[in-house]
């Protein structure tokens, strides 16, 4: 079964509710993070700088890690008992497909979160261009762009660092000086346009 398949299971019901409750847990932010990118209000809405990007959204944290304590949530037991109902029959193949794509969509939120637009530009022209692929000099103009547009997020952005976070991500591969679209590239956009997110943003 391939990434795209995977996404396609997020339709189900039973992900449904699992990845809501998921989601909730996870992608819980403080608000004050947002507010401090807030650059501009107007009658048309807020703009906000996009956050600034690690090396890969990926990166394990080197920290070391602790047992996390047990707390009983009210809202995952419902969540429980409400997907066994749902898959009374349920097998373990079944049950690892559910969770594999889980874990795929939250991946492909927290990318959707720290990516640029300009990077999401690339992606985009790499998925036009098929298996052939572009010449890393010809996404040079995108980076420029970018660059002069939000300088405050671009002040240590280099164009190599700047192509190195999508594909420490794994949404693209460089081979010598041709940049290429991943088959989980793909799968990304293929998701962000079934969640129904804009294709252009900040940065």
């Amino acid at each position: 079964m391939d990434a795209l398949q995977l996404v396609q299971i997020l339709a189900w019901p039973v992900a449904a509710i699992v990845f809501g409750v998921f989601f909730s847990v996870l992608f819980r932010r403080p608000i004050s993070s947002v507010i401090a990118r807030i650059s501009k209000v107007s009658k048309s809405g807020v703009e906000a700088l996009p956050p600034q990007q690690t090396e890969s959204v990926s990166k394990v944290d080197p920290s070391p890690i602790h047992e996390p304590v047990a707390v009983q949530d009210p809202v995952l037991d419902e969540a429980e008992v409400d997907t066994r109902r749902l898959m009374p029959d349920a097998d373990t193949d079944q049950l690892y497909t559910v969770v594999a794509g889980l874990g795929l969509a939250l991946g492909f939120e927290k990318l959707h979160k720290a990516i640029y637009g300009s990077q999401l530009a690339v992606l985009q022209l790499l998925n036009q261009a098929g298996t052939v692929g572009l010449e890393a000099r010809t996404l040079r103009p995108i980076y420029d762009q970018a660059a002069g547009q939000y300088p405050a997020i671009y002040s240590s952005d280099s164009f190599d660092r700047w192509l190195s976070f999508p594909e420490g991500n794994l949404v693209l591969r460089r081979d010598a000086d041709q940049v290429f679209l991943t088959p989980r590239g793909r799968s990304f956009l293929v998701y962000l346009i079934r969640q129904g997110y804009l294709l252009a943003k900040p940065g």
